[in-house]
């Protein structure tokens, strides 16, 4: 039987927003962005299916997929746009 002790460790290994090991700063923050848009995605998709099914309209579904996905992108991966490397 497992004790409390490696459940508080199966949890820590998995936590959500957990640091990356080592690398800068920058990259453990892109890190963070990227999973917590990740975890914003599975509220946002289900009521954007939800919306769009009840009006039965499949180009709501469709423009909402895109510019959720898009909006993911650039929340993720903005220090890249601004960078000159």
């Amino acid at each position: 039987m497992p004790s409390w002790d490696h459940f508080v460790d199966a949890v820590n290994d998995f936590a959500f927003l957990k640091a990356t090991d080592g690398g800068d700063a920058d990259r453990q923050a892109r890190n963070n962005r990227r999973r917590l848009a990740a975890a914003a995605f599975i509220p946002v998709a289900v009521l954007l299916a939800y919306v769009a099914g009840s009006l039965q309209s499949w180009p709501i579904a469709v423009v909402g997929f895109v510019a959720l996905g898009a909006a993911m992108y650039v929340y993720a991966e903005r220090p890249r746009f601004g960078s000159k490397s």
